[in-house]
């Protein structure tokens, strides 16, 4: 793959979708990211346990 350049040497060159990829990437890639993650699902799941009966027999 002789030519391409890689995205980090791209800088400012690079698109906005290019960079804010990059970022995510980043930020997604870190423990504390997962543990935020799991946090959530835990914190939601018995939320979402009380609200399911009335959603259900509303359809």
């Amino acid at each position: 793959m002789a030519g391409r350049v890689p995205l980090a040497e791209l800088g400012s060159q690079a698109s906005l979708f290019t960079r804010l990829s990059q970022a995510v990437a980043r930020w997604a890639g870190k423990p504390v990211t997962f543990a935020a993650a799991c946090a959530v699902i835990v914190l939601w799941g018995p939320r979402d346990r009380f609200s399911a009966s009335t959603t259900l027999g509303s359809s």
